[in-house]
Parts: structure tokens; sequence; C-alpha cells
């Protein structure tokens, strides 16, 4: 789970984001909405993703990019990427 922030009429948002991370793209999903509108008008993003065991033990990432909207079969190709990715990162934690 990460944190995308994007901008919107000048204010930063933040929401929480399923993503993975392969041959250096990070892929997420998300369906049409308020996010990608926003995300078509300003495709300036940043993802942060934190790792924390405790109050002491913690640490924390963050990555700026471009968002760009991946259509057909690419898409559908990613997607899959995305969904066996996910299933095998949670997987690996319930070990």
């Amino acid at each position: 789970m990460g944190h995308l922030v994007y901008i919107y009429k000048n204010q930063p948002f933040v929401v929480p984001i399923t993503y993975f991370y392969t041959d250096h793209k990070i892929i997420c999903y998300s369906g049409k909405g308020y996010k990608i509108n926003a995300l078509r008008k300003c495709n300036s993003v940043a993802l942060e993703v934190s790792e924390i065991t405790n109050l002491h033990i913690w640490k924390s990432d963050v990555v700026h990019g471009k968002y760009q909207e991946l259509k057909g079969s690419t898409a559908k190709a990613l997607l899959h990427t995305f969904s066996l990715g996910v299933k095998d990162v949670i997987m690996q934690k319930e070990l």
C-alpha cells in the first residue's frame, strides 16, 4: 500500500493506493472518477511508501513521476502483471 499524491485546482491530494513495482515501472489500477479526471489535467504525481515495524523502526520512500494512462492490450497486459504481482506479495506476507 502506498499513498499517491496529485494536484487538482492547485491543491495537493493524497489517497491510499495499491501498487506493484516491476521493470522500473510502478503499476497502479483505478476506476474512472475524480482522481483519474484530476490526473488527466495535471500528470505530475508522487508515491510515498512506508514500512512501519514499530514507533522506533520505520522507513519511508518517495518517488516523483508522471501519470500515464494506458489503454487496450497494453493496459490489459499490465493489469494482469499487476494482479499477479500483488497476489504474490500477499502470499509471501502470509507465510
